[in-house]
């Protein structure tokens, strides 16, 4: 059963909205960054994933830190850095034009992994804070629902 009633609790709403704008912006980037490469730039598949790929790394790399000193962090300061870090990629990514390089366009990749181990992990900590053990099953499934209904839209007509 859906429980509509765990959005009254200012956390869990706040930080549904907040995964699920990230998600689409975050989603976006990911689908929208490789077609570039390729329709545009003439990259193979294998290169323009090579391109994507070090986003990763520091996800990666960060992802341990964060959630072993969550409990030490302000949760809502490091989200508000992630989106920062997405913000500050996105207008990296709008600067580079068709004769950017391979290692040009892969720097801001990397650097968004930062963002990345900063807003799905605090989030996750975010949304599940206060709720009994008999909410958590049903909490779980709202971020991950409500974060597809953007990529769910059927595609336009050419």
């Amino acid at each position: 059963m859906v429980e509509l009633a765990l959005f009254k609790r200012r956390n869990f709403t706040v930080s549904v909205v907040a995964l699920s704008l990230g998600m689409m912006a975050f989603f976006g980037i990911n689908v929208v960054f490789p077609l570039w490469l390729q329709i545009d730039l003439g990259y193979t598949a294998t290169w323009a994933g090579l391109a994507s790929a070090p986003v990763g790394v520091l996800a990666f790399l960060m992802a341990p830190v964060i959630g072993a000193n969550i409990q030490r962090l302000e949760l809502r300061a490091v989200v508000t850095f992630a989106f920062i870090v997405f913000a500050v990629t996105s207008f990296w990514f709008a600067s580079f034009d068709s004769s950017a390089s391979f290692g040009t366009l892969v720097l801001p990749r990397f650097v968004m992994g930062i963002g990345i181990a900063c807003f799905f992990i605090p989030l996750n900590q975010m949304y599940l804070s206060g709720l009994n053990a008999d909410q958590v099953a049903s909490a779980s499934a709202w971020p991950t629902s409500v974060a597809r209904w953007p990529r769910a839209s059927p595609p336009r007509p050419r």
